[in-house]
């Protein structure tokens, strides 16, 4: 909850480092866990390891913006949010 906020809407963007997206590791074990990885392997890999994101229009309530946000172990969100 973010309070004394000018009454506006508001654009939240979510970036997101979980186990189903953004985690290289997650990414490299679903994919049998190669070892050592070829250079197709590391391409995939890398187009494989980008982080989820998600982006939302939010209004104040009373210049309170309510974010709610569930976060499994080890999950890592960076929230941003802009007028």
């Amino acid at each position: 909850r973010l309070k004394n906020l000018p009454e506006a809407s508001y654009r939240v963007r979510r970036y997101g480092i979980t186990r189903s997206g953004g985690s290289s590791y997650d990414a490299w074990v679903r994919m049998g866990a190669p070892s050592p990885m070829n250079r197709e392997e590391r391409e995939l890999l890398e187009r494989l390891d980008c982080p989820q994101y998600c982006v939302e229009r939010m209004e104040t309530a009373a210049g309170e913006l309510h974010i709610r946000a569930s976060l499994a172990p080890q999950d890592v969100w960076l929230v941003r949010i802009s007028p």
